[in-house]
């Protein structure tokens, strides 16, 4: 099991319990992106910041995400795939975006009437 400071991860606080969670399943993607194994290609991190860290490790966290993303496209365009997709993803849910992270945002949703994930369609009225 991971240790934080000489410690078990789970007697750290919640705020490393989480931090040493998402290190490692990044690590297994990482894992299985280079090598053959069992694990899954597809990494969802939920809101990893809450209560976990601070903005300049949260900042340094997104950057990393923002870097495996660069490095698998360099990987692809070396290889001579410009048109091929990665074969893997990672969905990522967060309150904060960093400048490296926004050329891989997908979607943004917020409380913002225009940006909500379920809103009332145009023309349509309610019952």
């Amino acid at each position: 099991m991971p240790k934080i400071n000489g410690q078990l991860y789970v007697h750290s606080g919640t705020a490393f319990t989480g931090l040493a969670v998402t290190c490692y399943h990044l690590a297994l993607l990482q894992l299985s992106i280079q090598s053959e194994t069992y694990f899954p290609r597809l990494l969802v991190i939920d809101s990893p910041a809450v209560g976990d860290l601070n903005d300049e490790n949260h900042d340094d966290l997104l950057n990393y995400i923002a870097r495996l993303h660069g490095r698998g496209e360099d990987q692809l365009r070396q290889n001579g795939d410009e048109t091929a997709e990665l074969p893997w993803q990672i969905i990522l849910t967060t309150r904060r975006i960093t400048p490296a992270l926004e050329p891989y945002e997908f979607m943004k949703i917020s409380s913002r009437p225009s940006e909500m994930l379920l809103r009332r369609r145009r023309g349509s009225r309610s019952r």
